[in-house]
């Protein structure tokens, strides 16, 4: 679904419940929607969009499909600034390996991100100061 000037994705996506990978890059999000913590999604790339919020998950983080699978979460080139809830967001994602969230319009990232279950590799190249 990449390279689709898409505004936004398609409603009931959270119906398609074996998709593991989704490449939604080099659109025109603005945001996510929350059915996506329905899916057992382990790569998500959502990078060169507009995104600037990413939705919470409707109901415990924890149990959700998308925290329980996600590891690659790839949020490069978007309007993410240094808002709580972007990151408070992002820490419901305890099994993640990757998160690319650079060239955004972050000015630090906080120490409870790093607290993730396991090892992750953080990019975060070209922080607004």
């Amino acid at each position: 679904m990449s390279h689709n000037k898409l505004q936004s994705l398609p409603s009931g996506i959270e119906g398609l419940t074996s998709l593991a990978h989704l490449n939604v890059s080099d659109n025109d999000l603005v945001s996510l929607p929350s059915g996506l913590w329905f899916l057992p999604l382990v790569t998500l790339f959502a990078s060169t969009n507009k995104i600037a919020e990413l939705a919470p998950p409707p109901f415990n983080p924890r149990t959700s499909s998308l925290a329980k699978n996600l590891q690659v979460l790839a949020l490069g080139s978007n309007r993410l600034s240094s808002d709580r809830n972007v990151f408070a967001t992002i820490s419901h994602l305890g099994y993640l390996k990757l998160l690319d969230l650079s060239y955004n319009g972050l000015a630090e990232v906080p120490s409870s991100i790093v607290g993730l279950t396991g090892y992750i590799f953080f990019y975060f190249f070209f922080l607004h100061e």
